[in-house]
């Protein structure tokens, strides 16, 4: 079998209160080229898809005050995403 491109996708739903959310999802699809180890060019691609969508999901979060809506603490909030991996995102601005 010769895996040519592979498309992965990450998608968070931010319930925002009152029956409203928004989803933020990032899909790209990656070349393989040849001697590339597709296990550690999947994980880096699904590093990527987190990181950038949980970056985006920040502002939404913090202008909707969506932790104190819910009374989650900022680990529960961001699904066991550790907060260094939030932190190093929010140091890309």
């Amino acid at each position: 079998m010769y895996i040519q491109k592979m498309t992965l996708g990450y998608t968070r739903t931010v319930n925002l209160g009152d029956y409203n959310s928004i989803k933020l999802s990032m899909m790209p699809t990656v070349t393989i080229e040849d001697g590339d180890d597709i296990d550690a060019v999947l994980r880096d691609v699904w590093a990527m898809c987190r990181a950038n969508v949980e970056h985006a999901a920040g502002p939404i979060v913090t202008g909707y005050n969506v932790g104190e809506l819910h009374g989650l603490t900022t680990e529960e909030l961001f699904l066991g995403i550790p907060i260094d991996t939030k932190e190093s995102t929010d140091d890309a601005d």
